[in-house]
């Protein structure tokens, strides 16, 4: 009878428990069974020690790991959080697969919710703003822009660079990015603020200076990043720079709704105006938006990526000097019998494979197709992918793979330009198409939307430099590219010589 007492009042705590068991089990998100390429100690509570050694040890880490891997995933400590790295045999799969989110990933990687970050903030769709932009406004705006653009780039050059006859060494990150932060405003807000050397200097400090706090931060532990930012002068520069950017838009906001609302008092229709806090308004269609966040968005990746693919090609071509002439025979050719036409830049079509080409040897990252699943999902292969898992795709092993491209460690200039010629490939090999086997600007449905702007500013202010300058590598300076965790960039330490040249042609002068 004891006996039985005893089940008796045993027996509740047994079935909250059985029940508790259950619940635990079904509310424990799934374990990521992939394999860990540079794993904690046993004793280690902290990833910080293995996401350092990934952040300057990358490439190593990435291409030993694929190696053994056999195509399976993979999982790397990275300092922005634990990542899944898949082969690129996935691409085709997840492209466009709205179970995994692209703006997830980049808020949640790029520290989006902090002061001085909001350039990475996706929380409020500024994703999807971006594109629609892109898409809607300035793909078609670029068809008037081609002279206009060209004659800033004219106006920049003469302002940035030297017109002396001697070699002058340059810091070329440098001095393109101070060019391509003047045409990028130019398409972008217009003359105004072209004009305004103080928005010009601000928007530039902050796609500078983003990056560079991004990385700061990113040596830190995540738990510590919401307290340690406060402290960083790359943060604290980089809060001043939004503050600045901030004041500068809402003043010419405010002055351009006062000139509005005058004009129609007197009964005057205001002029139409093109640029991009105009078709940030067409977009919301009514809804609030943060124009200071949006233009900081637009200007940080149209300057980062476009002067990291100018310096990187300079790089590549500076002591080549049969394939510098033969882009410029090619830009005399076609701008001389056009002139500064949409189409013109279509048919400088050596350079476009040469742009192609740089960046098949060094994209901006090593891995693309960022990604966080926001569900549990099992691919076609099997393979599980755990709800919340980080994943990118290995693009850049793609992109050198000897199976689709001869001699993949060389730079040839020529390489798409030749593609171009083969039956069915002549749109895979311009520079704007993506697609799995080069994956420069992504692929699928978050492909960068502003490559086609990207792709015809890069053209003029090539054409520019190189009409007008000899260029060389300056002795003793790096040639290699560096990579810190994902991102490849050319080496900061890389110089170049440049001196003035005579033109052949006349770029101010030529038609549009």
């Amino acid at each position: 009878m004891q006996s039985l007492r005893s089940t008796e009042t045993a027996l509740p705590y047994v079935v909250v428990s059985c029940l508790l068991f259950v619940l635990l089990k079904y509310l424990q998100p799934a374990r990521n069974k992939a394999p860990i390429a540079n794993p904690k100690k046993w004793f280690e509570w902290s990833e910080n020690r293995v996401a350092k050694e990934f952040a300057f040890g990358s490439q190593e880490i990435l291409s030993t790991a694929a190696a053994a891997s056999g195509g399976k995933p993979f999982q790397v400590y990275s300092t922005q959080g634990l990542m899944t790295v898949l082969d690129s045999k996935y691409i085709t799969e997840i492209k466009n697969d709205v179970r995994f989110s692209f703006e997830e990933h980049v808020h949640r990687a790029f520290n989006g919710d902090l002061p001085g970050f909001e350039a990475f903030d996706n929380k409020v769709g500024t994703s999807w703003f971006l594109v629609q932009i892109a898409q809607k406004h300035l793909t078609a705006y670029l068809n008037q822009m081609t002279k206009p653009l060209s004659d800033q780039c004219n106006e920049a050059v003469a302002e940035t660079l030297t017109d002396r006859s001697d070699w002058n060494t340059v810091n070329p990150n440098f001095v393109i990015a101070q060019i391509v932060s003047k045409m990028s405003t130019r398409i972008f807000l217009g003359q105004e603020f072209c004009d305004d050397n103080t928005w010009i200097d601000a928007s530039r400090n902050y796609a500078t200076n983003a990056f560079s706090a991004q990385e700061r931060l990113s040596l830190w532990s995540p738990y510590l990043r919401r307290i340690i930012h406060w402290f960083l002068p790359y943060c604290r520069q980089l809060r001043k720079d939004v503050a600045q950017c901030r004041s500068i838009i809402n003043n010419k906001i405010a002055k351009r709704t006062a000139d509005r609302a005058s004009l129609e008092k007197q009964g005057k229709e205001p002029d139409q105006i093109q640029d991009s806090l105009e078709w940030m308004g067409k977009v919301a269609k009514g809804k609030g938006f943060d124009a200071t966040k949006l233009q900081l968005s637009l200007t940080m990746a149209a300057i980062h990526t476009t002067t990291d693919l100018i310096t990187w090609l300079l790089m590549c071509i500076a002591d080549k000097p049969e394939t510098v002439k033969a882009l410029r025979d090619e830009m005399i050719s076609v701008l001389k019998v056009s002139g500064w036409k949409k189409t013109s830049l279509y048919n400088l079509k050596l350079l476009d494979s040469a742009m192609k080409e740089s960046q098949r040897i060094k994209p901006n990252l090593a891995a693309t197709m960022r990604r966080r699943a926001m569900a549990d999902i099992t691919l076609s292969d099997g393979t599980f992918i755990p709800r919340n898992t980080m994943l990118l795709v290995y693009s850049s092993k793609q992109m050198r793979d000897p199976k689709l491209y001869k001699n993949p460690e060389e730079f040839q200039a020529d390489r798409f330009y030749d593609m171009r010629k083969v039956a069915g490939k002549e749109n895979q090999a311009q520079f704007v198409t993506t697609s799995p086997e080069h994956m420069g600007f992504s692929h699928g449905q978050h492909s960068c939307p502003g490559r086609f702007f990207a792709s015809n500013e890069t053209k003029i202010l090539l054409c520019h430099l190189l009409l007008k300058y000899e260029i060389r590598v300056t002795e003793g300076s790096p040639r290699d590219s560096v990579a810190f965790g994902f991102a490849l960039i050319p080496n900061p330490a890389a110089r170049l010589d440049i001196r003035r040249r005579k033109e052949e042609i006349d770029l101010v002068g030529l038609p549009s």
